[in-house]
C-alpha cells in the first residue's frame, strides 16, 4: 500500500473555488483504479494550506493515476489556484 501526500498552497480568494472542485472530483479519484480513498485535510494555522491523502494499492497504480488524462485536467485546473508549487511524496508504512 503506498499513500501519496501532496500539500498545495493557495492564494487565500482562491481555496473555496478548489474546495468545489474537490467536491467535484473527489469521487472519481476514490474509485480510479487501484485508489482506496482519498481525504482532503487542512492546515490548522494556515487556512490557504490543504492536503490531499490518498491510499493506492502499489506504486504502478498511483502512476497510472498520475499518467490519466482526468488527472491531467483536474491538476491542470488546480495548479492556477496555487500561491507556490506543490509539493508530494509517496510514502509507505513500515510497521504493516
Amino acid at each position: 500500500m503506498i499513500t501519496r501526500i501532496v500539500k498545495m498552497t493557495f492564494e487565500e480568494d482562491k481555496v473555496e473555488e478548489f474546495l468545489l472542485l474537490f467536491d467535484k472530483v473527489a469521487p472519481n479519484i476514490s474509485s480510479f483504479n487501484g485508489c482506496h480513498g482519498v481525504k482532503l485535510l487542512l492546515d490548522l494555522n494556515e487556512s490557504n494550506i490543504l492536503f490531499t491523502y490518498s491510499h493506492w494499492a502499489n506504486l504502478e497504480a498511483l502512476d497510472n493515476y498520475r499518467n490519466s488524462d482526468f488527472f491531467a485536467s483536474t491538476w491542470k485546473a488546480t495548479k492556477k489556484l496555487f500561491i507556490k508549487q506543490a509539493e508530494a511524496w509517496s510514502v509507505k508504512e513500515l510497521n504493516n
